[in-house]
């Protein structure tokens, strides 16, 4: 008895060549349409889906509560956070994104936000006793800067170096805040000699008053190097140590 594979191969061995011909084209047609349908139904869909682009939205000056939403109906992703001190900006708000707004990015992109932390507060450091350079350095390591310089006399700091600071060391200040300082002129009992010498007496009378001596013994010198009134020599030098309330004498031309 014949099986049905040898019915089949009989069927076919009866039919003509060009009928033969025409069942494996049929089927040919057949199965190239199936594929079609399934490449243009399920195939292309998924690698249209796949390649999708959005436009990242605009969510700076946003919170972070609000950035999530808009860029999750986006089909987008909140990734690295990063928090960093502004002074400008309230704290919580986002002062950057990355993709920037606007950026067209394949669905599910990640984007990158920063958050502002609002004003830094720092800790001010010890600047009695530093110089001036020393305590602007002082600062600036901590994001402070120098405000404004004044000196006076004072019996306990040496003279040049910082014996008052406006914000106490320890004390909270902002980022970038100026902290203002007070510069020993030493004390006031000593005196450091200005430098008189190639002033004029106007001047010399100004210097010494300015700084607590008095004019001492004037001596006239005739020298035709230089204009009249014009100071030669000085006794104590400049830069002598002296009490307070000391006479200068100084050599004049006439």
């Amino acid at each position: 008895m014949m099986d049905n594979a040898d019915k089949e191969q009989s069927f076919l061995d009866r039919l003509a060549p060009w009928k033969r011909y025409g069942i494996v084209i049929i089927g040919f047609v057949t199965i190239l349409f199936i594929l079609t349908f399934l490449a243009d139904k399920i195939i292309l869909p998924l690698i249209v889906h796949s390649n999708s682009t959005v436009k990242v939205p605009n969510v700076l000056g946003k919170s972070i509560d609000e950035a999530r939403i808009m860029l999750g109906q986006s089909k987008l992703e909140v990734q690295g956070i990063r928090e960093v001190a502004n002074d400008k900006a309230p704290k919580g708000t986002i002062i950057n994104q990355l993709p920037y707004p606007d950026a067209e990015v394949k669905e599910e992109r990640r984007v990158y936000l920063t958050v502002s932390k609002g004003k830094e507060i720092v800790r001010v450091p010890t600047l009695i006793g530093k110089t001036l350079r020393d305590a602007r350095v002082a600062l600036l390591r901590l994001g402070l800067q120098i405000g404004t310089t004044t000196y006076e006399f004072s019996e306990t700091m040496q003279q040049d170096l910082v014996s008052e600071q406006s914000v106490p060391a320890g004390g909270e200040a902002q980022f970038n805040e100026a902290i203002s300082v007070v510069l020993s002129r030493g004390s006031e009992s000593q005196i450091t000699v200005p430098d008189l010498v190639n002033g004029t007496m106007d001047e010399a009378r100004e210097k010494l008053l300015e700084a607590g001596l008095i004019l001492g013994e004037v001596t006239d010198v005739h020298d035709d190097t230089y204009m009249g009134e014009t100071i030669l020599n000085q006794n104590p030098a400049a830069g002598t140590i002296v009490p307070k309330n000391t006479p200068v004498r100084v050599s004049v031309t006439k």
